[in-house]
Parts: structure tokens; sequence; C-alpha cells
């Protein structure tokens, strides 16, 4: 697969909207999804994650910062919550 590069502003703002306030990518071309690492209420996640695939038409794991385990965190490639 190709390397799929999301636009940040879109999950930015669909992070905000469901209440987010920081929130982690990674992508990379061994998967065909990209994953995020959000502060979302877990209740909240699907919808979060069902929302971004409707925007952008690409397949998304997310993951709550609450569960999440060190595997999930350690291969975060980039924060776009909060912008610095």
């Amino acid at each position: 697969m190709t390397l799929i590069t999301p636009n940040r502003e879109i999950i930015r703002r669909i992070c905000i909207l469901n209440g987010g306030s920081i929130c982690y990518i990674s992508y990379s071309t061994e998967n065909n999804f990209i994953e995020v690492l959000t502060d979302i209420k877990t209740s909240n996640l699907s919808n979060f994650e069902k929302e971004l695939k409707e925007w952008t038409g690409i397949n998304y794991k997310v993951y709550s910062t609450k569960n999440s385990t060190k595997e999930t965190s350690e291969h975060i490639q980039e924060k776009i919550l909060p912008i610095n």
C-alpha cells in the first residue's frame, strides 16, 4: 500500500467536536489504516472513528489515552492536538 497522508486539520477539528483535547496520529506503509490516540471518552470513540472515515474516506483505528497500552503509544508519530 502506498503511504496515505491524512488531512491533519480534518482530524483535529473532528477530535475537538467530539470532546478531545489531545490527539496523536500514526500512519505507515505497512497498514491500510491510520491509528489515532486521543482523550475522547471511550463511549464516543466509535462515533469519532465513524466520522473520520466518512469525512476522509480513510480507514482508522482509534484508541483512548486512558486505555492505551505502551505498545500503542510508542509508535505514535505526530502530535496534532494541542497545537504547539
